[in-house]
């Protein structure tokens, strides 16, 4: 059976219903230096904008980690993440919370992170403004995986950067981290469980291109990632399979690796559960070692 307009529309609402619920939790950062809504350029559209917020932990770290929400491509926002990222707020990070437009059948990954990339520029060209650490990491969930793998291959390696004909930017990564994220995206796009309207919205309506699918899978680029990789996924992830590959590829090309899989049949603990079921001692676990991680590398 197919994945049909019918079963794409309840999954949707279901996201956004949980959604909803996420954003009535999200945390108001009354006591930290904010910037919030920054656009990156003039277009008027939130999903442009970013969120720059600083730590009030007694010890700031002067490190700062820009987040790239996921949401299958078609659901979430920047803020959705404020709740997950307030955790490392309190223990001394400064963070960036990203957005990107979503995919409506008509825009698409590429779209995406041509928007992220205008973020981050901008982002660099006022760091100092801000005041944030200067240390920076990106980490990303789901398809902010995806997304935070791809952006930071290009910052790694000018040839990659060139074949998405972005401009330089001027800024360093001490490593990325990703929970449960997308990593072979051709594959995906390539896959026939879903009907065309589904694969319009999930991929993109360049999803027969095998040239736009290779420029933007993660797994084309991944020997460019010359940065320490964290790595998050469970036994219940519905796409561990992605984390799998990418573990053994990562570790095949020699890169530096930090891998944590949960092999668990608690309840709550699948995909993305540290970043959307924070309460859980497993969810708890996954961000002190992602903590851990960006202080010691």
């Amino acid at each position: 059976m197919k994945i049909n307009r019918f079963h794409f529309a309840i999954a949707k609402a279901w996201l956004e219903h949980g959604g909803k619920k996420g954003l009535k939790r999200r945390p108001r950062f009354l006591d930290n230096t904010k910037f919030l809504d920054v656009a990156c350029d003039d277009s008027g559209i939130d999903s442009h904008c970013y969120d720059v917020i600083l730590s009030s932990a007694p010890t700031r770290l002067g490190i700062t980690i820009l987040d790239i929400h996921g949401g299958a491509y078609v659901y979430s926002t920047r803020r959705h993440n404020h709740t997950f990222l307030n955790f490392f707020l309190e223990k001394g990070f400064d963070v960036v919370s990203l957005d990107y437009p979503l995919n409506d059948g008509k825009r698409d990954c590429l779209d995406q992170l041509n928007v992220l990339w205008k973020q981050i520029s901008h982002f660099a060209k006022h760091i100092k403004e801000y005041g944030v650490g200067e240390k920076i990491y990106i980490m990303g969930d789901s398809a902010g995986g995806h997304f935070a793998l791809t952006l930071a291959e290009a910052l790694c390696d000018e040839s990659v950067r060139q074949q998405f004909n972005w401009p330089k930017i001027p800024l360093s990564l001490a490593g990325v981290l990703v929970n449960c994220p997308v990593y072979d995206f051709k594959g995906i796009g390539q896959q026939t469980a879903m009907t065309d309207y589904v694969a319009d919205h999930l991929v993109g309506p360049r999803r027969k291109d095998e040239s736009y699918l290779d420029l933007v899978s993660p797994k084309t680029h991944i020997a460019s990632l010359r940065i320490p990789l964290f790595l998050s996924s469970c036994k219940h992830d519905f796409i561990s399979s992605q984390s799998f590959m990418l573990r053994e590829e990562v570790l095949g090309l020699g890169h530096e690796l930090e891998y944590v899989f949960l092999d668990t049949d608690a309840k709550g603990v699948s995909h993305v559960h540290n970043v959307v079921n924070l309460s859980l001692p497993e969810s708890i676990e996954i961000n002190e070692k992602m903590a851990a991680f960006m202080a010691s590398h």
